[in-house]
């Protein structure tokens, strides 16, 4: 489909960065959260699908969190928009690193997880 042709593209651009290929998560459909089990998270590619602001939670973690969990990275992604954030700079081996592995999860509030039905597609390099 045309959102993953888009994923993959600019998946391969960001790729060419980075030292050691990453592993890619990508949706086949909208999520409301995802669980990535690898521990440097390197890139997310999120489209909102919803008609509301939305806010991406991160946590370092196996399993989604309890409503009320404090993320420990947010970002804000406005109303039927794609936003690109890349992790790959950071850390010694190339991302945001998490002891346990990350959950990725859409909140309609900004401080605390508020989970939302599934509104977002998206795709994540992690190693």
């Amino acid at each position: 489909n045309l959102f993953q042709k888009i994923t993959l593209n600019r998946i391969k651009t960001m790729s060419e960065e980075i030292s050691e290929f990453p592993n890619l998560y990508t949706s086949t459909t909208v999520d409301a959260s995802v669980v990535i089990s690898d521990h440097f998270l390197q890139a997310v590619m999120c489209i909102n699908t919803s008609g509301s602001t939305i806010f991406l939670h991160f946590f370092d973690a196996t399993s989604l969190p309890s409503n009320g969990a404090t993320p420990i990275l947010r970002m804000q992604v406005e109303t039927v928009v794609q936003k690109d954030f890349c992790f790959a700079s950071l850390g010694s081996a190339g991302g945001l690193h998490a002891h346990n592995g990350w959950v990725i999860a859409s909140s309609s509030t900004r401080d605390t997880l508020t989970i939302n039905t599934a509104n977002v597609a998206l795709s994540v390099m992690s190693v």
